[in-house]
């Protein structure tokens, strides 16, 4: 991208924002927001947590915010780079969750953006090697996974590229947003 996704804008706001906004929408409050290095000047309704370990991949971002979940909290794991999924989807994730299954939303068949996972994985997450990566913590969870389909094709954007963005960019004009 050529600057870090946090700061990177899309129709107006900053990825962070469109995710922040997300999150209180669907009353999720002081989120921790794990990130390479603090980057940017975005606003105090969250906790800034740096991973003194990035290269290691999601794994070390979730094991850097673990200590500060309280604890029987389930939690959600959401790349910056996947910012404009629906606030339906937060909501008909959380509708769904039982406490036990991690969920993941599907679109066609896909799965997407972002985990919804219950506290219980907390443990599996700080105890699973580098190497396996989060989806070796994932199939490590006895009770399994819940997919939802939804309509949000959002869950599968990753945006890592300047064409990627000006691309959406363009689709949220179309979209008038």
């Amino acid at each position: 991208m050529g600057s870090a996704k946090i700061e990177a804008k899309l129709g107006g706001r900053t990825f962070l924002e469109w995710i922040l906004q997300a999150y209180r929408d669907v009353g999720i409050e002081k989120p921790l927001v794990v990130m390479r290095r603090d980057s940017g000047d975005f606003p105090e309704d969250y906790q800034i947590l740096i991973n003194p370990q990035p290269d290691r991949g999601k794994l070390s971002s979730l094991r850097t915010a673990m200590p500060f979940l309280p604890e029987k909290t389930a939690f959600f794991m959401q790349l910056v780079d996947h910012p404009l999924v629906k606030t339906d989807t937060y909501k008909k994730m959380i509708g769904v969750f039982d406490g036990y299954r991690i969920v993941i939303p599907a679109f066609i068949g896909r799965k997407g953006h972002p985990v919804l996972f219950p506290a219980g994985m907390k443990e599996i997450i700080m105890t699973t090697k580098d190497e396996e990566g989060l989806r070796g913590a994932i199939s490590r969870w006895r009770p399994g996974v819940k997919l939802v389909d939804t309509d949000d094709e959002a869950i599968l954007w990753d945006i890592n590229t300047r064409e990627e963005l000006a691309r959406l960019e363009r689709r949220l004009r179309a979209d008038g947003k």
